[in-house]
């Protein structure tokens, strides 16, 4: 019985060890590992995304009892709390409102969730970095400010309605009276010179260049997301490869060293390979250097802190493209193209992407409503120039009278009396002077001010008024609605060369990338080649140990080419898609 808890001891105390091992496993996904990319590797053990450590190593064990609801809650509003402190050390001038602003439980557990799900794909990111891209809200505030102008610009072209009650009480010559009235107003515009129309359409296009402009943005953030996301794993897979060189060479080195001492070789070969491990570890440390400077600029991208990780797709192996190559090559058969990268459709002629630029680009549907908004504001400017025609509708009801009435009843409420106006009004801008006129027709219900208020009065009046240039700024206005419209034809015109530049230089780079690729492929083949027969002449002491070092490294230089060449393949299909204003018209998706 001791025995078996001894043993039970042990294995637990493994158990531990090995899980705090796991720490120090790379953030990056091991292309060559067959893992499932929606689950971590460590799942099971610990939330996939959190770092495993002895606390939750013995929670997910059983070994500490589970917090309640009630204490998760308190925890994770202390951790907010925490954050918000934090921030406030590090920006002092920040109000503590303004960081309880951006500092919500919403987007901590937002942040959380990300980070906690194990292998992020290229668009787990771009959604990510959608969700916390200010530029974007904004951009979606002012497409919600333009639907409600739209909403407004709609009601303008129907009549005006206007309900009125009153209820009051006063003296007339020391006697008290009461009154009560309510009224209905209607003012139909009849003719506006086209101006509320003019203007409707202005807001309508308004709305569209503002989606335009959204989805722009959007595109612009797709671009630099995955600019940042193939970089990091271009220069995690040169790290990784200038780990395993130094790793590959350890024993060479102290063989070559222990050589030296016994005087098996040259000063010169000894001098020759200490100086290309010098230039290994320096080349290692550029590369985490590297490393560190590119997903510091994905970390920027979505949001995150300096201390959080996350582990990405690595959308390729290099073993797998190697051992298909390899294939290829051992059959015998010359082929201009050792590898396939895709199986989908061939590239279009550059002309219809260019017409598919001109049908998708938001931007440049952007500068063309905006043009549109423009010939719209004129219109309006010209339509305030022609007469304007309203016609105004009220009728209701009034009833006032003193209150020593006999009837008491009668005194606490008055009998209503029907009243109404009927007005037709014109106004003209007439070279910056406003040109008025106007009829109406008024009926008022008897009042206890009225002289005989037994009875009420009905009056016909007509109006006429000129204001000597009183209303110039119109004129004006019309003008410089003039001037925008050719300011705008100009940036659209600067636009769309822009965006046939931006189309063919996606094109032919993505044509280069190609290119690059199978002639990458090629030199690879090459200089592996090389290594092993570099290796194979070493073994048999026929080359100096400084010959098969720079074997490998040049093989390592190839790779660290290679995995540059496939992140500008990657990042050229996202601009070709960028560029024709359509995100998914080339999938990017991992190598098979």
């Amino acid at each position: 019985m001791h025995g078996i808890k001894k043993m039970a001891r042990h294995s637990a105390c493994f158990t531990l060890a090995f899980l705090c091992m796991a720490q120090t496993l790379p953030v990056f996904a091991d292309p060559d590992l067959k893992t499932s990319p929606s689950k971590s590797p460590s799942q099971g053990l610990a939330h996939a995304g959190e770092p495993l450590t002895l606390e939750n190593t013995g929670k997910n064990l059983g070994l500490t009892p589970a917090l309640s609801a009630k204490q998760e809650k308190k925890a994770f509003k202390e951790r907010i709390e925490r954050l918000r402190r934090e921030k406030k050390k590090k920006f002092e001038e920040l109000t503590n409102g303004f960081i309880r602003k951006i500092i919500t439980e919403k987007a901590v557990t937002s942040k959380e969730e990300f980070l906690r799900a194990g292998v992020r794909s290229l668009e787990d990111c771009i959604e990510r970095a959608v969700q916390e891209h200010v530029p974007a809200k904004v951009a979606e505030e002012r497409v919600k400010l333009s639907k409600q102008r739209i909403i407004k610009a709609l009601r303008d072209l129907f009549a005006e309605a206007t309900f009125e009650w009153e209820d009051r009480d006063g003296a007339l010559s020391g006697q008290a009276f009461k009154g009560k009235s309510y009224h209905f107003r209607f003012k139909q515009p009849v003719f506006r010179g086209g101006n509320l129309w003019a203007t409707f359409q202005k807001e309508q296009a308004t709305l569209r260049a503002t989606e335009a402009e959204y989805h722009q943005i959007v595109n612009d953030l797709i671009q630099k997301v995955s600019e940042a996301y193939f970089d990091s794993i271009r220069t995690q897979n040169v790290l990784n490869d200038r780990q395993n060189l130094l790793k590959r060479i350890k024993g060479i080195l102290k063989k070559s060293k222990k050589m030296w001492d016994e005087g098996l070789i040259s000063e010169i070969e000894y001098l020759n390979v200490e100086s290309l491990k010098s230039q290994f570890e320096n080349d290692l440390q550029q590369a985490k250097e590297d490393n560190e400077l590119a997903y510091l600029e994905l970390q920027k991208e979505l949001n995150l802190d300096i201390g959080d990780r996350v582990r990405l797709v690595p959308f390729y192996s290099y073993k797998k493209v190697m051992a298909k190559a390899t294939r290829k090559v051992k059959k015998g058969v010359p082929e201009e193209k050792p590898v396939e990268l895709e199986s989908g459709e061939p590239l279009k002629p550059l002309d219809d992407y260019i017409q598919m630029a001109y049908e998708h680009r938001p931007d440049l549907k952007l500068e063309a409503n905006r043009l549109r908004s423009n010939i719209m504001a004129k219109r309006a400017a010209f339509g305030k120039l022609l007469p304007q025609v309203n016609v105004m509708l009220e009728f209701g009801k009034l009833g006032e009278i003193f209150t020593d009435a006999p009837d008491k009843a009668v005194a606490l409420h008055p009998d209503p009396k029907p009243e109404w106006q009927s007005l037709v009004e014109l106004s003209w801008n007439l070279g910056g002077s406003t040109v008025k006129y106007a009829r109406d027709h008024d009926q008022k219900a008897p009042s206890v001010s009225q002289f005989q208020s037994g009875s009420g009065t009905t009056t016909r009046k007509d109006s006429f008024s000129v204001g000597i240039l009183d209303n110039l700024e119109d004129i004006y206005k019309l003008k410089e609605a003039q001037v925008d419209i050719m300011d705008q034809f100009v940036k659209l015109e600067e636009k769309e060369r822009e965006v046939i530049k931006e189309v063919k230089e996606a094109y032919f780079n993505y044509k280069r990338a190609e290119i690059q690729f199978q002639s990458q492929i090629k030199q690879l083949l090459y200089r592996k080649r090389q290594a092993q027969l570099q290796k194979h002449k070493l073994e048999q002491n026929e080359i100096q140990v400084s010959e098969y070092i720079q074997a490998e490294n040049e093989l390592v230089g190839e790779k660290t080419q290679l995995h540059k060449v496939m992140a500008e393949y990657y990042i050229a299909r996202v601009g070709l898609n960028r560029a024709v204003g359509q995100r998914g018209m080339l999938p990017v998706k991992e190598w098979q």
